[in-house]
């Protein structure tokens, strides 16, 4: 998994895209040198949204947050607990490269239905959604989630559960407890 992962960044290096604050910018108030790099992160994300890639498994560690026995312990608990209930969770987490701050949210709702998680006939699926850099995370739930976990309990549990440990740097702590929260909460 990690060596598809780090193919993407290299590819990325190798084009000479970077990931500054520009890319926020509007394009008319940049440099011609900044407009150009900002071009290509543009192009980049828009390929990127267009051809998304599958998943690799319960765990799509785009920013490298996590260590690889991290990964293994998520997607672990994420197997079992779908086992057990057939409500499918996807974790993925996104470089500011890979998207801009204010379409993070299509990106997620996106990813949740190309890649099909949750059960078709149930809509069981549930995606967390983590960028580091933004500093935002979002959960989304499938419509047969959205009937026992609401939209003010998915709040609740990313205000409570997530979001302590994350402004502490601790994204798998933070992922761990949010995830054990929204499982507690579905079961």
């Amino acid at each position: 998994m990690r060596f598809i992962k780090s193919i993407l960044f290299t590819s990325l290096v190798s084009f000479g895209i970077t990931a500054i604050g520009f890319a926020q910018q509007p394009a008319d108030s940049l440099s011609n040198n900044d407009r150009d790099k900002f071009e290509r992160i543009q192009l980049f994300r828009k390929n990127f949204k267009d051809s998304l890639p599958g998943p690799v498994g319960y765990v799509n560690d785009y920013e490298n947050l996590f260590t690889n026995t991290q990964e293994y312990i998520l997607d672990s608990l994420i197997r079992d607990y779908e086992k057990q209930t057939s409500i499918e969770i996807a974790i993925v987490s996104f470089d500011t490269i890979m998207t801009a701050k204010n379409d993070f949210e299509k990106l997620t709702l996106k990813i949740l239905n190309k890649w099909g998680v949750g059960k078709k006939e149930k809509n069981n699926g549930i995606l967390i959604g983590i960028c580091r850099g933004y500093r935002i995370m979002r959960v989304e739930n499938g419509y047969g989630i959205e009937k026992i976990l609401s939209n003010d309990d998915t709040k609740k549990i990313i205000d409570d559960a997530f979001t302590p440990y994350f402004k502490e740097g601790k994204y798998f702590e933070g992922t761990l407890n949010g995830l054990k929260a929204i499982m507690n909460r579905l079961r």
